[in-house]
């Protein structure tokens, strides 16, 4: 590997793993099961869907399931399967991850008002996904800053400050073009260095002397 590629495989940014994969497999995968047992059970089974408020613990949510979602359920059914399906590929995704969280978050609390059946599946899903929202915000924020570099002076090996220069620093261009490796070139600029701060030290003596 030569200076120049060197330089550009440094400069490039590494790429970030995704250390809550898993998590987010299984609550994205659970909800696209969930979606797709909506298709099945809407287009084989109309009829399960009858008895899916019975338990509520309030007589408006069964009373509202009956007289507005049964009569519309070739309708509204497929809304509900493309809002489970978005929520599972939001998860499943990088950039908009703790957004499916937050809507699967409120999709579980609403499952609560349907009665106990419910609330017994909902709450520990939502304690994990509290649990998964935090892990991914904490990665966040750990990630979200990006250490300054540091930038030797391409001669004597000073530093220049914490920002680096957009292009390849001096001393890499120098090689290539000589058509020399870099560490006679380092050793060259080394022994300058070396020689002038000799000079330097001696120069009093042959001030005096003259």
């Amino acid at each position: 590997m030569n200076i120049t590629q060197h330089a550009a495989s440094r400069s490039s940014p590494p790429r970030r793993s995704d250390p809550h994969r898993w998590w987010a497999r299984a609550f994205g995968g659970m909800f696209l099961a969930g979606a797709a047992t909506h298709i099945v059970l809407v287009a084989t089974r109309p009829s399960s869907y009858g008895s899916f408020a019975d338990g509520s613990w309030w007589p408006f949510i069964a009373h509202a399931w009956r007289s507005v979602l049964l009569p519309n359920i070739h309708f509204l059914i497929p809304l509900l399967v493309i809002y489970e399906a978005a929520v599972g590929l939001l998860i499943l995704s990088r950039a908009y991850r703790r957004i499916g969280i937050a809507t699967a978050i409120a999709f579980n609390a609403a499952l609560i008002l349907f009665g106990w059946g419910f609330c017994v599946w909902s709450a520990p899903v939502i304690v994990l996904l509290l649990r998964f929202w935090y892990l991914e915000s904490a990665f966040g924020h750990t990630n979200g800053e990006k250490p300054a570099g540091h930038v030797p002076d391409p001669l004597c090996g000073a530093s220049l400050g914490d920002i680096r220069p957009a292009g390849p620093a001096l001393g890499d261009g120098i090689a290539p073009s000589l058509g020399t490796s870099a560490e006679p070139a380092a050793r060259s600029t080394s022994a300058a260095c070396d020689i002038g701060e000799a000079d330097r030290t001696m120069r009093p003596g042959r001030d005096k002397a003259g």
